[in-house]
């Protein structure tokens, strides 16, 4: 779960005044609690023009941004399939798309990987250790990421904010 700093980042996001997509992907450790969470959120921003929300409870999403189809998975499913999910499920976008992407989150700490042309991003954790990650030794760097992508030339920012 986010934390504290979960709303703040949104609302310097807003600040910008460009379009935001919300998208939301349950973790395997809270499921109830992540999508009440989706729909507090939008909740809180439902007045807000520039903010849009991809709530819906499906465990993986893809998105095309221009010529560049990003995918979105918690990814707690076995690694080989990190990638055919998006070949399958979205051969549409893909045959669109000239270059290709997966964000996920289930081993919290950054890793970028290449799995037949698409790129796998692992990103890191938003929030505290749980019990059994503080037990079993875990131990992670907390950073929120977002990518800044353009129309016609794909991604062009990524901003850090380490906490």
């Amino acid at each position: 779960m986010p934390c504290r700093y979960y709303k703040t980042v949104q609302d310097e996001l807003l600040k910008l005044k460009t379009p935001i997509e919300y998208v939301y992907i349950s973790g395997n450790h809270d499921r109830n609690t992540g999508y009440f969470l989706a729909h507090t959120t939008q909740a809180a921003y439902k007045r807000e023009p520039n903010i849009t929300f991809d709530i819906e409870p499906n465990p993986c999403k893809a998105k095309l941004y221009g010529r560049t189809l990003v995918g979105y998975t918690h990814g707690d499913m076995p690694k080989k399939n990190m990638a055919t999910w998006l070949l399958k499920d979205f051969r549409r976008e893909y045959g669109q798309s000239d270059y290709a992407e997966i964000h996920s989150g289930h081993f919290h700490n950054e890793t970028i990987r290449e799995v037949n042309g698409i790129k796998v991003i692992t990103l890191p954790k938003l929030c505290e250790a749980s019990y059994w990650e503080h037990q079993q030794g875990y131990r992670s760097d907390k950073a929120m990421i977002c990518y800044v992508w353009h129309v016609d030339y794909g991604k062009r920012e990524t901003w850090i904010n380490q906490f």
